[in-house]
């Protein structure tokens, strides 16, 4: 781990086994420093195959620390960010067990890649929807871009819509009847409902 060079080119099933040991001592692994965990998760991030096996516990361990470091996080390539909140949406357990300075991360880098917004499945983005949703504060810094996003998601399922809590729904209303232009580009459908 203290050799960079030697890690990096070691073939796959060296790094894989010995990624496992790390990954099953979590003494170990929180105690690691940045930049060891840094070069650690840069090779399970660009081993998708590796990262998909991963049992849930190594998984919810990798993108705690993954998550923790806002730097590391925002740093990392498109592909990996998506395989990664990929793997968080699809645990809810997890997503609702984040810290609200985590999920706000989160939602931001999501919110920043409309193709991954738009490919993600009902439920993920239902679930995201919820989160933001819940977070006034963070509803309301959001910008334009993404609110308008957002927005037209949730305007687009209508279930999700009609189950909304009264004060979800009224500070929805108020977004967009704050955001002229987004009132005016919305569908017939969109603004009926």
């Amino acid at each position: 781990m203290d050799n960079e060079e030697l890690l990096l080119e070691m073939p796959v099933e060296h790094s894989t086994l010995l990624i496992s040991i790390v990954m099953d001592n979590e003494e170990l692994l929180l105690e690691m420093s940045v930049e060891r965990s840094t070069l650690l998760i840069s090779i399970v991030m660009d081993n998708e195959e590796l990262l998909l096996e991963m049992s849930v516990e190594r998984s919810t361990l990798l993108i705690s620390i993954v998550m923790n470091n806002e730097e590391l996080l925002l740093e990392i390539p498109v592909e990996r960010s998506t395989l990664l909140i990929s793997i968080v949406m699809d645990n809810e357990e997890l997503l609702l067990e984040m810290s609200v300075e985590r999920s706000t991360l989160l939602i931001s880098i999501v919110m920043d890649n409309e193709e991954l917004l738009l490919e993600m499945s009902v439920e993920r983005s239902t679930l995201l929807i919820s989160i933001v949703m819940d977070n006034e504060e963070l509803l309301l810094e959001m910008p334009v871009e993404h609110s308008t996003l957002l927005i037209s998601i949730e305007l687009d399922n209508e279930e999700l819509l009609l189950e909304m809590s009264v004060e979800r729904s009224t500070l929805l209303i108020s977004i967009v009847m704050d955001n002229e232009e987004l009132l005016l580009e919305m569908s017939v459908e969109h603004s009926t409902l």
